[in-house]
């Protein structure tokens, strides 16, 4: 970068309107039927820091699941 600016304060820009590709997040509940298994591996997510709740063990195993077997590397 041969200019540097010397103002570096960032200033609003009159009519700018940010598009992200995935913002704002749609947001769908879905119900799921789990075997006991499934149900005791849940807990365990849990007690290994995992998830606040159910539903948020069974998302961050979604989400790590997808990333070991789905994401591009």
């Amino acid at each position: 970068i041969k200019d540097i600016q010397v103002e570096r304060e960032l200033k609003p820009i009159p009519g700018y309107e940010p598009n992200f590709v995935n913002f704002p997040l749609k947001i769908q509940e879905i119900t799921i039927e789990l075997t006991d298994e499934d149900y005791r591996q849940i807990q365990n997510l849990k007690i290994w820091g995992l998830g606040k709740d159910d539903e948020d063990a069974v998302r961050s195993a979604v989400l790590e699941w997808h990333n070991n077997n789905r994401a591009r590397k």
